[in-house]
């Protein structure tokens, strides 16, 4: 497997919704890759004391959940208040890692509060580290091989 940390901090804002350039795109023919929410700082001009849950707008083969507004990175905890703006912080022993596509030329991600109703508040900075793991073309090629019956296996 391969692996690649990506740092982001350059938001666009659409339509309600964070909007990350997905700054890898050399797949090199790979279907798929997991990619994980490593650490994370939020900064927010409103209050949630609870904390915010962070959802990524990508489907994920390996997760479901009861409420459909996406998937679930992780969930962000309040830790000061600095000047005009509320910090949080994801900071977790062990993050989930979720199966997408590798052809994502955009990361979405809206955040909640922990009743599950959209946090509509101006995010003042955002820093995201991730993880992306996918396998090198040529090991996909070895385990398909290896799972096939060859003729000279038959015999």
């Amino acid at each position: 497997m391969n692996d690649h940390y990506i740092f982001v901090n350059k938001q666009s804002l659409i339509g309600g919704v964070i909007r990350f350039k997905f700054p890898y795109n050399d797949m090199s023919r790979v279907p798929n890759m997991s990619i994980k929410l490593i650490q994370g700082t939020v900064a927010m001009s409103s209050h949630l004391p609870d904390g915010l849950i962070c959802k990524m707008s990508i489907p994920a083969g390996n997760y479901s959940s009861d409420d459909n507004k996406g998937t679930t990175l992780g969930l962000f905890s309040f830790i000061n208040k600095e000047s005009a703006n509320f910090a949080y912080v994801y900071n977790p022993m062990e993050s989930p890692s979720y199966n997408i596509g590798a052809n994502n030329t955009f990361i979405e991600l809206n955040f909640y509060g922990t009743m599950g109703t959209l946090f509509d508040s101006v995010v003042e900075d955002i820093n995201l580290l991730f993880k992306l793991s996918f396998p090198k073309p040529d090991e996909l090629e070895m385990d398909y091989r290896s799972r096939v019956p060859l003729p000279s296996r038959l015999i």
